[in-house]
């Protein structure tokens, strides 16, 4: 599908409550049993983790060997990139796995090609808010602004905030354009084993420098109040999240369900088109591709990568991350070809 094909389905037949209804009529959310350390680790990362049905079957990789395969042939994951990497890693080839998974694009280089005839790759819009920034001769200035994430070392590392945060300021104008800008925030707090890169101060300074750069007219939220409330008209939001542990968020899934526009600090989220587009949630929409545009970044034979160093720049961030370095992904993942594929 052409970009300019894909902006008239996306303008023509946004997908909303009732083809959401209607792709899930006829299924039901799969009963996940967990052992207790991967079900500690899913129940640190709610709300951003929490299940939710839909057609496109929305599953994390640690799951998918608990579920019945036979129920669709096609899942959607969930996972971010260090997940997918140790997945990967134990699993160079699907072997007899005749499944499809669904990888988000932002992975595109760190899918193996022999994954690839049986691997797309997805983003998720907000049909019913447009998406992104509208390309107008003057664009209107970013009245009310909503700030998700968990407050974690895994989720999101100091230099990301700090980043994100100066892209926010500009997107919004800058000082002047903060002082007229309304912020709510829902950032609840996970604690996870410290370690050398990251003490007890790692909390305090993530709302410092929240403050620092947006000021403190913040309204802070719990959860469930933001799950009952609706924002205001023309509400854009941000996650703060490196994806290193999910890319699938259902924070984000429920601001979207609300018409709420993603803030475009992600360049790359702007000029995707795709082959096709599928209603995933309430007023949010699946883009799928088939076609690979990046070429594969071997990181299967070791842990040094022979490629220029931006390429695998990403890579090493992760290998080194806080969300690397505090769980055990080998060891998770070292029964999943030989409990998955087996059934084929």
């Amino acid at each position: 599908m052409s970009k300019s094909t894909e902006t008239i389905a996306m303008k023509n037949n946004p997908y909303g409550v009732a083809e959401w209804r209607s792709g899930i009529s006829t299924i039901s959310a799969p009963a996940i049993s967990r052992d207790r350390e991967v079900a500690e680790f899913f129940n640190n990362l709610w709300p951003a983790a929490e299940s939710y049905v839909s057609a496109l079957n929305p599953v994390f990789l640690l799951d998918l060997p608990k579920m019945d395969l036979a129920q669709n042939g096609s899942w959607l994951v969930r996972d971010g990139l260090l997940p997918i990497l140790w997945f990967f890693k134990n699993n160079p080839s699907p072997a007899s796995f005749r499944g499809r998974l669904q990888v988000h694009a932002e992975f595109e280089e760190y899918v193996p090609d022999a994954w690839r005839p049986q691997v797309e790759l997805y983003r998720f819009f907000s049909a019913s808010a447009g998406g992104y920034l509208p390309k107008a001769k003057k664009a209107q200035p970013i009245r009310n602004l909503l700030l998700l994430g968990l407050i974690a070392p895994s989720v999101c590392s100091l230099p990301t905030l700090s980043e994100e945060l100066k892209e926010i300021l500009r997107l919004v104008g800058g000082k002047k354009g903060i002082e007229n800008c309304s912020i709510k925030a829902v950032l609840p707090l996970r604690f996870e084993n410290m370690h050398l890169f990251n003490g007890q101060s790692y909390y305090n300074r993530f709302v410092l420098n929240i403050c620092r750069e947006l000021g403190t007219q913040i309204d802070f939220m719990e959860y469930d109040a933001f799950r009952a409330s609706y924002p205001a008209e023309d509400t854009w939001f941000h996650e703060f999240n490196d994806r290193w542990l999910y890319a699938d968020s259902y924070m984000s899934l429920v601001a979207q369900s609300k018409s709420c526009r993603v803030l475009p600090l992600h360049k790359g989220e702007l000029t995707e088109s795709y082959d096709r587009i599928l209603p995933a949630f309430p007023h949010v929409s699946c883009g799928v591709r088939k076609v690979y545009k990046k070429k594969f970044l071997n990181y299967l034979e070791g842990n040094w990568i022979a490629e220029s160093e931006e390429r695998a720049k990403r890579y090493y961030s992760a290998m080194n991350s806080a969300a690397n370095i505090s769980y055990p992904w080998p060891n998770w993942f070292s029964s999943w070809c030989g409990e998955v594929t087996q059934r084929g």
